[in-house]
């Protein structure tokens, strides 16, 4: 898996109080595709906006599985 961003980086991400949720490998492995696709779109000409979707639809996934990069 190819870890790619700042939004990758477990040290960045907490916990979202009260809310269960799968350890922080499970939910990056689950959701890091999402970021890793974006990456490639970007890459290959689509622009920043892919990226900037991917990141989002990543960070959405990463709540739905208990993790924010937000401070609480």
């Amino acid at each position: 898996m190819v870890v790619i961003g700042c939004a990758s980086k477990e040290a960045a991400w907490h916990r979202i109080p009260d809310v269960s949720g799968v350890p922080w490998e499970h939910a990056q492995a689950i959701c890091g595709p999402i970021l890793e696709q974006g990456a490639i779109a970007r890459a290959s000409g689509d622009g920043r906006m892919a990226y900037t979707i991917a990141e989002r639809q990543y960070r959405t996934c990463m709540a739905q599985h208990g993790w924010t990069d937000r401070v609480l």
